[in-house]
């Protein structure tokens, strides 16, 4: 499998890529580097037939100074929004509301139990939601 880190300006990113991708998946969170916690997730993930580009800004001033190519208002790319039900950190009610502000097709998983950080401590279960809705993306699509 392949692992590289790219860094760009405030941008952070890591990128996985298994023998033979069916789709590319790009993951956002975190700050000031982080990101390489989820290396079991994106890997688990690769191994899948994913080519993952995960990454995360270097600071909390980048919150503030980051801006999108496309705004979220505008996006027409499908989007997954995922919690846990029990993260006291993003409750579902913050991110559901986030998922409505953004544009295009979007999912909104709640995960039943789940704390924060699925990709770390729901590694299985959330790595399968995530490998349907990519499949069922690329399907729509074809």
């Amino acid at each position: 499998m392949l692992r590289e880190e790219h860094v760009l300006n405030e941008i952070h990113a890591y990128r996985y890529r298994g023998d033979d991708p069916q789709y590319a998946l790009v993951i956002s969170h975190g700050i000031a580097s982080h990101g390489a916690i989820y290396d079991v997730f994106c890997c688990h993930h690769a191994a899948r037939g994913a080519d993952i580009w995960s990454y995360n800004l270097a600071s909390w001033a980048s919150v503030f100074t980051f801006e999108p190519k496309v705004p979220a208002a505008e996006n027409v790319k499908p989007v997954l929004v995922a919690c846990g039900e029990k993260d006291p950190s993003f409750p579902p009610e913050m991110m559901k509301a986030m998922a409505d502000a953004i544009a295009g097709p979007v999912e909104f998983y709640c995960m039943e139990g789940g704390k924060h950080q699925l990709m770390l401590f729901h590694t299985q279960a959330f790595s399968e939601k995530v490998h349907d809705w990519a499949l069922r993306q690329l399907r729509a699509a074809a």
